[in-house]
């Protein structure tokens, strides 16, 4: 039996989040088969569990270092992805004479980083909301006093729930959002949290204020959709806390078919990048031409085609980075 707490703990959680955006878009949306109430529950857990697990593992660094971290691992793969689906797009629009479709969907809200309206950004709006994240939590974290540390996360969370309604470009609302849950990552790990033992009365108050939220609100940060906001943030943040707790639990079991699901969870972001292409610029309508858009079986066939072009092009990133280590090695010896 594995340990609750181990450096891969959160790779089914992550994996099934992977899924859950995939499935998402392909039977929300345009395709309208995802009804609100699910849509409105994988909103309000999904991208607020994975903030929350990528602060559990930061640790204090120098701004300069922390920063620069940010940047290769999450503002690089940001500006490739966004680039190549912009190249894509232009030649596209080239072929049907329609720049300024280009320019209003694809230039102009990735130069803006913005997903208000129309837009080619996608899912990588998360990648951009976390870089910005990131930074902001090791310049917080450099400050000694815990206490003020507390109060600029709460500020953050305060400041861009009341934001979020403007639409700002940028994603500074989300931005200062996912901080304050990104921080909560890293006191979960400082505290040992998730190895303590609550009272079964902690979590039924967490469901109530995270059901609260989905009922009575809404928590899409994508759609600039946080109505009530510090409150649906933190009832957000409750239902992430109990959802990250609960795959812990499941990830102790050893069935094979949580393997492939764990495997999705590792690879992450290639995962969500492969993913925001073949969302951004793939041409589905094709596809629809022989199942209908908007239905069960048009919606299925969808992400199912989507799951194995995104695992396929995940397979091919990961022998092409095996092929280069063993280059370097070899070039050691």
């Amino acid at each position: 039996m594995k340990k609750l707490i181990n450096l891969t703990m959160f790779d089914l959680l992550k994996g099934v989040a992977m899924l859950g955006v995939v499935f998402g878009h392909s039977f929300g949306g345009e395709n309208a088969v995802l009804g609100d109430v699910v849509g409105k529950i994988l909103y309000s857990l999904l991208m607020p569990a994975f903030f929350v697990v990528s602060g559990y593992w930061l640790k204090k660094k120098e701004i300069k270092v922390g920063v620069k971290t940010s940047f290769e691992y999450l503002f690089v793969p940001f500006v490739i992805v966004v680039l190549l689906i912009n190249l894509v797009g232009l030649g596209h629009r080239l072929l049907q004479n329609d720049i300024s479709s280009w320019l209003n969907e694809f230039l102009i809200p990735s130069l803006l980083v913005s997903t208000a309206g129309a837009n080619r950004v996608g899912p990588m709006w998360f990648v951009f909301a976390l870089f910005l994240a990131w930074c902001l939590f090791y310049i917080v974290i450099s400050i000694k006093n815990q206490k003020v540390q507390w109060m600029l996360v709460l500020l953050a969370a305060i400041i861009g729930g009341a934001l979020m309604p403007f639409k700002l470009p940028f994603q500074i609302a989300q931005g200062l959002v996912a901080f304050s849950f990104v921080y909560c990552g890293y006191i979960l790990k400082k505290k040992k949290l998730l190895d303590a033992k609550q009272h079964p009365l902690v979590y039924i108050v967490m469901f109530l204020a995270w059901i609260c939220t989905v009922v009575f609100g809404s928590m899409n940060m994508y759609a600039y959709d946080v109505d009530y906001g510090i409150v649906s943030i933190i009832g957000s943040l409750c239902g992430a806390l109990i959802i990250i707790k609960l795959f812990l639990y499941i990830n102790l079991l050893e069935w094979y078919v949580l393997d492939g699901i764990r495997w999705v969870g590792r690879y992450s972001m290639w995962f969500l990048c492969i993913h925001a292409v073949e969302h951004a610029v793939f041409p589905w309508k094709i596809l629809f031409r022989f199942v209908e858009q908007g239905t069960v079986i048009g919606s299925l066939t969808q992400f199912l085609l989507r799951l194995i072009f995104i695992i396929v092009g995940c397979i091919v990133f990961q022998n092409v980075q095996r092929y280069w280590i063993r280059r370097k090695e070899k070039s050691k010896l």
